[in-house]
């Protein structure tokens, strides 16, 4: 008898779990076993990126007994083998081909992914595409995106230190998107608020007093 309720010599398995078996003989004399099965899919590469300046964030989804290798430059090296969310910075600016390879004992998937990086972070504060008022400013902010290509945005705040604090999508797709932020929560300083789409990318210094 199995702990399933089965009674065949062989059952199937789809789940893991705790398995046991009695086997009583015709002589009466019983024999019992335990067996603990894990259950393990082969992972699925993938990450999402932030960049600013010379710095890029990178997170990719967490896998439970999954090895992560991580080649940021596409030279077959790998930098790092830390899992989840991890931070690199370029010598240079430009085009990287980022190579993350995920594996465990049931086998491997691999994602390439180009990025580009600049040299560094402009003090602007207005744009030909993008627009941030009042700046400096004591609360809100409101961003005004000309928006011809009918897009989505995503709209990313960091502080000085380049420290991930924010992040929003904009949820209108027509020709003039006007956003409004509430900083009252951060500290008072220098923030970088970068604004991109599929086909743009922009990064405005904001004052907060």
């Amino acid at each position: 008898n199995w702990s399933t309720g089965d009674t065949t010599t062989s059952i199937n398995i789809n789940s893991s779990g705790t398995y046991s078996i009695t086997v009583t003989d015709s002589l009466g004399c019983v024999g019992f076993d335990v067996v603990n099965l894990n259950f393990m899919e082969s992972p699925i590469a993938g990450f999402s990126d932030s960049i600013v300046g010379l710095t890029v964030y990178f997170s990719a989804p967490l896998y439970e007994g999954v090895i992560y290798s991580w080649d940021f430059d596409g030279n077959g090296t790998t930098e790092s083998t830390i899992a989840g969310n991890v931070t690199y910075t370029y010598n240079l600016q430009g085009q990287y081909n980022v190579i993350l390879i995920v594996s465990n004992e049931c086998g491997s998937d691999t994602i390439h992914h180009i990025i580009y990086v600049t040299s560094g972070i402009n003090d602007i504060e207005t744009s030909s595409v993008c627009n941030v008022f009042p700046n400096p400013t004591m609360e809100y902010i409101t961003v005004n995106i000309d928006n011809k290509a009918l897009s989505k945005w995503q709209i990313e705040i960091f502080d000085v230190l380049g420290n991930f604090i924010y992040t929003e999508t904009t949820k209108e797709q027509t020709p003039n998107i006007s956003q409004q932020i509430n900083l009252s929560s951060f500290s008072k300083g220098i923030y970088y608020l970068k604004i991109r789409n599929e086909q743009y990318n922009e990064i405005i210094k904001v004052i907060l007093h």
